[in-house]
Order: C-alpha cells, then sequence, then structure tokens
C-alpha cells in the first residue's frame, strides 16, 4: 500500500486578475495564513477562502480591517489599478511586549515564536519570517520560544 501523499501546496498566481488572487497575494506575501488571516479580520479561515476564490467578496464592515491589514486600498484589490506588492511590509509579526519580561531597550522588538499552535494568530513559520525580516534589516529583536 502506497503512502499518502499531500498534492503540492498551491502558490497565489504572480500577475493576479481578481480580487480574491489580490487578496491572497498580498496574504502570502505579508506571510498569513489562511486562519491567522481570518483570526486578525475576525472571520473563518473558510471565509477567506471564498474570498481568495471569487467566490464571495469580503462583507462592508470586514473591508476597513482587510485594508488595514493588508497595506493596500479597497480599491486596489478590487480593481487592481496601483496594485504593487514589492512595498508592502510585513506586518504578520506585530507583537506586544510579553508578560514576565524586562522593560525592552530602546528600538528592540519581540517575536514570539510559538510552541506548537499558534500566538495571537502568529503561526511559527509567520515568526520565522519576521525574524528573517529583521535581521535582514539589522533590527535588534529578542526573540520568545513559548
Amino acid at each position: 500500500m502506497k503512502p499518502q501523499t499531500r498534492p503540492p501546496r498551491r502558490r497565489a498566481p504572480k500577475n493576479p486578475q481578481t480580487p480574491g488572487q489580490r487578496i491572497w497575494a498580498a496574504r502570502e506575501r505579508l506571510g498569513f495564513t489562511q486562519r491567522s488571516l481570518g483570526l486578525r479580520l475576525g472571520v473563518g479561515q473558510a471565509a477567506v477562502s471564498a474570498w481568495e476564490k471569487d467566490v464571495t467578496q469580503p462583507r462592508e464592515s470586514a473591508w476597513p480591517l482587510l485594508v488595514e491589514v493588508l497595506g493596500l486600498s479597497q480599491h486596489t484589490l478590487e480593481t487592481g489599478e496601483g496594485y504593487d506588492l514589492a512595498g508592502l511590509p510585513y506586518r504578520a509579526c506585530e507583537t506586544s511586549t510579553p508578560y514576565g519580561l524586562p522593560p525592552l531597550p530602546d528600538g528592540v522588538e519581540v517575536i514570539w515564536v510559538p510552541a506548537g499552535g499558534n500566538v495571537e494568530g502568529v503561526t511559527a513559520p509567520e515568526a520565522a519570517r519576521c525574524i528573517q525580516e529583521a535581521v535582514q534589516d539589522g533590527r535588534p529583536v529578542w526573540v520568545v520560544v513559548g
């Protein structure tokens, strides 16, 4: 009996043509999973999946937070005008100072690396990507595993 293998994960298109594809590409660029983006927006993973497949569109009440999290305007996501992922900052790693740590020196940020599961919607791969970006940018960080 052959072991079951998972099909390769599909990546967002390089030149997204629909609102759903633009949301998908921006989400991937920022390092969010559908689940973690949904947690940030207060919607389920299934809703994010439906948006990305252009089955449904985000509700009007979801757009302001989606725009804030993705860093792109609603008009840009809907029409593609001015769509450019190159300038997007990586925001999935924004964290607050965790309890129990001493006061942070100026300019130091804390990145949580969740041990199994996630912390405030940030998964381990997202945290790793955030650490990599901080190192590349020369920003000092404290890494907290927990």
